[in-house]
């Protein structure tokens, strides 16, 4: 037994031997820093190296780690803190020293109107029509020489009023047949009646859009408030938040969906503001602001603006502008027919001539009178008439259509306007209240922690989309409230 465990102690092997030789203590100080040193060089290289290891990536996740939260805080760390922002108006001027109601808006717009600006040039320019139609067609002058020779000098002398030049002197002048003038004029006065009317519609159509472009504004508006107030409540919730975290009573991961809610409705709310300030462009473009920034600050709001625009009293105007403008060019076309109709008619060219030749007794001065006019052999004016009876039937097609536009804008706007009101009147007086009640139930149950956080954040949403709702509606009852206003007065009982 001894010379056995003799044996097993002298049985070392070759890799043992060297170590018990190598190894001293202090070489293992040595050979244990230097791994220290390359360790600590691999992570200088490699700063953030990946927690997967690769050879259990494609196992999957560990089971025992499915729905367990990870560290609020540290996930949170790198999302900045929401905050409210400045307006995209910011404090830029605006075009008008006070804020202006949709009345003032109105005035203005009828005085620097682009458009309506141009379609009164438009009047200017058929008046300058008539004008032209009722001038008449210059007269001609002509002087011609002839029979000039070198020795024409007579017994009165060789200046050249003494030669026996033969000089002539004539005047011609045009005078139209069969009624063209009269039906030029006719025409270029419908052209002034249609021009005038078509102001008037201009005018009309410009009132609406106003009216939309300013309910507009204030809806963008509401939606930018909505949004913020839910910002403001979300800042109240998130240090309410913070103190039920501290004692424990809630998650961390509670604390940091609402502020990720609360960025949501932030960024929202980033795009309402320039929504708004884009509707603001569009308003001043229809006043006619030369610099359009999107500044302009409105006095009226929504309940007020429908109570004036919905009273339901609309005074009888007669007919609609845009009615009164395709009966004027039904006629317009009416007089281009019969001026074409005219037109196979020649007209008659008249000319008298003064003869002038000092050669007495052989010849003397002597006068002339002329007509000419053209022959209506190849050209019976056909394809003038033609146009315009066809133009005459393409605005008799329009006046019909105009007929039928007038009853049904006027139906629409009626049936669109009792239906947006309702909807309107019930978010305002029903759905709204009711809604703002349950929100403030949820959230102090919330706070007293009875109900979870994601019940709380439904409440906000469903709120934020009644609110939303609301101003909706409100818009869209005042866009069918202005369609009143420009159908209902041109109605005939």
């Amino acid at each position: 037994m001894s010379n056995n465990m003799s044996g097993m102690k002298d049985r070392t092997t070759p890799f043992q031997h060297i170590k018990s030789k190598m190894l001293t203590p202090w070489k293992k100080t040595t050979l244990l820093t230097l791994i220290l040193c390359v360790t600590i060089n691999a992570q200088a290289i490699d700063p953030q190296p990946s927690s997967i290891d690769q050879t259990d990536a494609a196992k999957g996740p560990d089971p025992t780690t499915l729905g367990v939260v990870p560290n609020a805080k540290k996930l949170g760390a790198g999302i900045p803190p929401f905050k409210t922002s400045a307006p995209i108006a910011g404090n830029e001027p605006s075009p008008f020293k006070e804020a202006i109601s949709l009345k003032k808006a109105m005035e203005i717009s009828v005085l620097r109107n682009w458009d309506l600006l141009t379609a009164g040039t438009s009047v200017d320019q058929n008046k300058a029509q008539l004008m032209i139609a009722k001038e008449f067609p210059n007269p001609s002058v002509s002087l011609s020489t002839a029979k000039i020779t070198p020795n024409a000098s007579t017994s009165l002398g060789s200046s050249f009023l003494d030669r026996s030049y033969d000089t002539i002197a004539a005047v011609n002048q045009l005078i139209e047949l069969g009624g063209k003038r009269k039906w030029r004029q006719l025409a270029a006065k419908h052209g002034i009646l249609n021009a005038e009317a078509l102001f008037l519609d201009a005018e009309r159509q410009l009132k609406d859009a106003v009216t939309k472009a300013y309910a507009l504004v204030l809806r963008e508006d509401g939606l930018v408030a909505i949004l913020l107030d839910s910002e403001e409540t979300l800042a109240k919730e998130s240090k309410i938040a913070k103190r039920r975290l501290e004692v424990g009573d809630i998650n961390a991961s509670d604390e940091l969906q609402i502020e990720i809610a609360a960025e949501r409705f932030a960024a929202d709310r980033v795009v309402e503001e320039s929504n708004a300030r884009n509707a603001r462009v569009t308003l001043e473009l229809l006043l006619g602001v030369k610099a359009p920034l999107g500044t302009i600050q409105l006095s009226d709001k929504f309940p007020e603006l429908i109570e004036q625009l919905g009273k339901g009293q609309y005074p009888v105007k007669g007919e609609r502008p845009d009615l009164v403008a395709a009966k004027a060019n039904v006629n317009q076309m009416e007089a281009n027919v019969k001026l074409a109709l005219a037109g196979r008619i020649p007209d008659l060219t008249i000319s008298g001539q003064v003869e002038h030749n000092p050669n007495p007794p052989a010849a003397s001065n002597s006068s002339g009178f002329g007509i000419s006019l053209p022959i209506p052999l190849w050209n019976h004016n056909q394809g003038a008439i033609a146009l315009a009876r066809a133009q005459k039937a393409a605005a008799e097609i329009a006046l019909n259509k105009v007929c039928a536009l007038v009853i049904s804008d006027a139906t629409q706007a009626r049936d669109t306007f009792r239906a947006t009101h309702i909807k309107w009147i019930n978010y305002r007086e029903t759905v709204g209240p009711k809604s703002k009640a349950a929100l403030g139930a949820v959230r102090y149950s919330y706070e007293k922690g009875n109900i979870p956080l994601v019940t709380l954040l439904d409440a906000m949403r469903n709120d934020n989309d009644v609110r939303t709702g609301t101003s909706q509606a409100a818009n869209d009852c005042t866009a069918a409230a202005a369609d009143l206003e420009a159908t209902q007065p041109y109605l005939k009982n």
